[in-house]
């Protein structure tokens, strides 16, 4: 990160999910409170549980969340089975997974039961959560969980009691079971993305560092487009828990929090995980946990903020001449000087590198009109450079009416710029009509057509001309259309 330029878009990513974790968690208060009274499955109930749980006392409505954690605790309590296990349905025989998903819920809901409910309901939680525990390890296997008691062990519903006994105090270095199970789990490869959210997660739990490469491969799937709601909320949970304040996890954030809104409550649409079938319930509690996992860790006070590392090292890649290379230590460029300029009037307070980048475009000016001048149309330096002043230089009038004049000058006909083919193209207009404006010529005749003819070309995207007479447009572009 330090090594490259960090645009505006970069410095909001960061910013956003921190300032947005409380309106997530509260606009997934509708959702959370009618849903948890609606299932009967023990997977979604405990999943659902501790969500909801997660979010008492960091939302406005902490009374209602409260008291549906209360009552979903009863329910839980209620499904337990004689043998300390739950099933996947009340009544229906115990099984290692339902039975860890029932105590990581619970588990997550002691803390609300202690302060809200009393002694006798805490006393009664404890009471199921030992059964559930005696459960889970008398039914292990000598390396592992099966998917029911005494059949062959399975990783599914061996992470999950990793994760359990995890939330229950047990870790590699005081249980014996914890220690094997582990070493079971972590030599597993090509795991699928809600598998990897697991063993990341549980290993978290169990105080087990992580596979090596499983960060790494849990940031670059989130930064791909090919994941399921499930698996999404899953993995972001998962970074979450290690890397609350990183790039990569902002990132992640920013994008659950953006598939979840919908007309002002929160929830996760999915299709089918690869190993619960569900629709919004199980990807909904995983990203409300992720969100109130962010609060938790806000709330602690212990971190650096990510603005001001941010400003920080944009800051530290200025070069001397007062502008920005698209690297750390090469050239300063137009481009770069500009979204770093931009970028820092983010900073508090505004630091003294902005003067010296905008005293840079000033200076740089005379060599942009002239690669301007003999390119004949507006360049991407020239454009830089003048919104850079435009924006932020406290250009006189007299200045801006020279820029406005010159910018004109390399029209090739009213509003139209010359581009590739030296014949008038969507980009190079784009630029020019932007200067304009930047300006503060915003209604002359040039901005005028130039609106006009940018909007006869396409009812899409813009990209190259290829056919002035015709208007041939190709290759539509996200540069040129935006």
């Amino acid at each position: 990160m330090g090594r490259r330029i960090i645009p505006l878009l970069l410095i909001i990513l960061v910013l956003i999910p921190y300032a947005s974790a409380a309106s997530v968690i509260d606009e997934s208060q509708p959702f959370l409170n009618p849903a948890i009274d609606y299932t009967n499955e023990v997977p979604q109930e405990a999943l659902l549980l501790a969500a909801l749980a997660s979010t008492v006392g960091k939302t406005v409505n902490t009374s209602v969340a409260a008291a549906t954690v209360l009552d979903a605790v009863n329910t839980l309590e209620s499904w337990q089975n004689p043998d300390g296990g739950w099933g996947y349905y009340r009544g229906s025989i115990s099984t290692p997974q339902d039975t860890a998903l029932a105590i990581i819920g619970l588990t997550t809901a002691k803390p609300v039961v202690e302060k809200y409910a009393g002694e006798s309901a805490f006393n009664a939680l404890d009471t199921s959560l030992r059964d559930g525990r005696a459960y889970l390890l008398g039914s292990f296997e000598g390396k592992g969980w099966g998917y029911i008691k005494d059949s062959p062990i399975e990783f599914y519903p061996t992470v999950l009691s990793l994760w359990a006994l995890g939330e229950l105090g047990l870790n590699i270095n005081n249980s014996l079971v914890v220690d094997s199970a582990s070493d079971y789990v972590a030599n597993f490869t090509d795991l699928s993305p809600d598998y990897l959210a697991l063993r990341l997660i549980a290993f978290k739990a169990i105080g087990h560092k992580p596979v090596e490469g499983d960060l790494q491969r849990c940031s670059e799937l989130l930064g791909s487009g090919n994941l399921s709601g499930l698996e999404r909320a899953m993995l972001t949970y998962a970074l979450v828990l290690y890397e609350p304040f990183g790039f990569d996890t902002a990132k992640a954030l920013t994008v659950l929090e953006e598939e979840g809104q919908h007309n002002g409550t929160y929830f996760i649409l999915s299709g089918s995980g690869a190993f619960l079938n569900v629709d919004s319930l199980t990807p909904t509690a995983y990203a409300v946990m992720a969100f109130s996992l962010l609060a938790d860790e806000l709330s602690k006070g212990t971190f650096t903020s990510p603005k001001s590392v941010l400003c920080s090292e944009l800051i530290k890649s200025q070069n001397p001449d007062g502008g920005w290379g698209i690297y750390a230590g090469g050239a300063s460029s137009a481009k770069a000087t500009y979204y770093a300029v931009e970028a820092l009037h983010y900073c508090t307070p505004l630091p003294e590198g902005v003067k010296k980048g905008i005293a840079w475009a000033r200076e740089h000016l005379e060599s942009a009109e002239d690669n301007a001048l003999r390119a004949g149309t507006i360049t991407e330096d020239y454009y830089y450079t003048v919104l850079t002043l435009a924006r932020f230089g406290n250009l006189s009038d007299s200045e801006r009416v020279e820029l406005i004049n010159f910018t004109r000058s390399l029209e090739y006909a009213p509003g139209q710029w010359r581009g590739l083919f030296s014949i008038p193209q969507p980009y190079e207009t784009a630029m020019g009509l932007s200067l304009l404006q930047a300006l503060g010529d915003r209604s002359s005749r040039d901005v005028t057509a130039g609106k006009k003819w940018l909007l006869s070309l396409t009812k899409g995207g813009w990209g190259i001309i290829l056919n002035p007479l015709f208007g041939v447009m190709t290759a539509e572009n996200v540069p040129t259309t935006v």
